[in-house]
């Protein structure tokens, strides 16, 4: 998991340099390893719902 707390904190100074205001990460619900993840780095969980269509 070391390169993706690499690759995140990159991205995440990248938009705050860029003065990026806002981020979204998507996860699905099983994936526990980068929900935890993503909530050291600050992120919290949503109520915006995932729309698909499978074709």
């Amino acid at each position: 998991m070391q390169i993706a707390k690499k690759l995140l904190s990159y991205v995440l100074q990248y938009c705050k340099e860029n003065n990026i205001k806002r981020v979204t990460l998507l996860t699905d619900n099983t994936n526990k390893n980068a929900q935890k993840l993503y909530e050291r780095f600050g992120f919290k969980s949503s109520s915006m719902a995932v729309m698909r269509n499978f074709l």
